[in-house]
């Protein structure tokens, strides 16, 4: 708990002297963005907590990547003979779906 105090009210002598935070952080053995946070005034201090809470009241949504669409080939000599049965196009979307011939 003191050592910690020590680290910070070290960390804003630094400050004031002109060092930068990655100087400061490998002065004091912390990271970069430990040192950023305990050097925060309090109106920022205030700001960022005021982000977190709404971030946890946001709900949990994930927009990603659709997977583009497959088209499954088989081999045999049938199937070069039939006439397709569905017709993806991929660019547009459309699905083409034709009648299987029955004789």
């Amino acid at each position: 708990m003191w050592e910690r105090q020590a680290k910070q009210a070290m960390a804003r002598n630094f400050r004031a002297a002109g060092m930068s935070l990655r100087e400061i952080a490998s002065r004091l053995d912390m990271s970069r963005e430990t040192i950023r946070l305990w050097l925060l005034s309090d109106t920022e201090q205030v700001f960022r907590e005021d982000i977190q809470e709404k971030a946890k009241a946001r709900p949990k949504v994930v927009v990603g990547k659709k997977r583009p669409r497959q088209l499954i080939t088989l081999s045999g000599p049938w199937w070069r003979e039939a006439p397709p049965v569905v017709h993806v196009c991929i660019i547009s979307g459309r699905v083409l779906v034709n009648r299987w011939p029955l004789e």
